[in-house]
């Protein structure tokens, strides 16, 4: 099954991680801190990245990992059960299908591009929530509901990365 891109499956691990514990810190800063809020979603989750991570490492949060492909929403299933992650659940559905406004945050590794990507994200946050996108280069904002809150770059498998959180307004 084909789940991650090219690579060594550890880069994805690490990536995710790092994602991670980006998030952390910046719910922790002094200055206007991140609200994470309590619902997150993994659009197109695919082998779990970076849903899985973010479950592991903000046990208060649930994490949907939403996934429309069957025999990835099975092997989903199957990680969750052998982690024992309790605050981590699939759903076999379709993004474009999820009901507006249901998340705190929305994230995704190569789900589409950002100009795709960020639309849909923003129709599926709540106000005040987040929107988090992971590229390689530089993001456009086609949204006006979306404000830039955060632009981190950082090395991953010996790759340039860039986490840009948006906020909704």
């Amino acid at each position: 099954m084909n789940l991650v891109g090219p690579g060594p499956i550890a880069l994805h691990f690490d990536d995710a991680d790092a994602v991670a514990l980006a998030l952390r810190t910046l719910a922790h800063r002094d200055e206007e801190p991140l609200l994470l809020g309590t619902r997150w979603a993994d659009l197109g989750s695919g082998a779990g990245f970076p849903g899985i991570a973010l479950a592991a490492h903000h046990p208060q949060i649930q994490i949907d990992l939403i996934e429309s492909r069957e025999r990835r929403v099975a092997f989903l299933q199957q990680v969750i059960r052998s982690t024992g992650l309790e605050n981590a659940r699939v759903q076999h559905v379709r993004a474009e299908r999820i009901e507006a406004q249901t998340y705190d945050g929305v994230i995704a590794r190569a789900f589409a591009p950002p100009a795709r990507y960020l639309p849909l994200a923003a129709e599926l946050v709540k106000t005040g929530g987040c929107v988090v996108v992971l590229a390689n280069r530089q993001v456009d904002n086609p949204v006006e509901s979306l404000r830039a809150f955060h632009v981190e770059r950082y090395r991953s498998g010996g790759k340039d990365r860039l986490m840009v959180v948006f906020k909704k307004i």
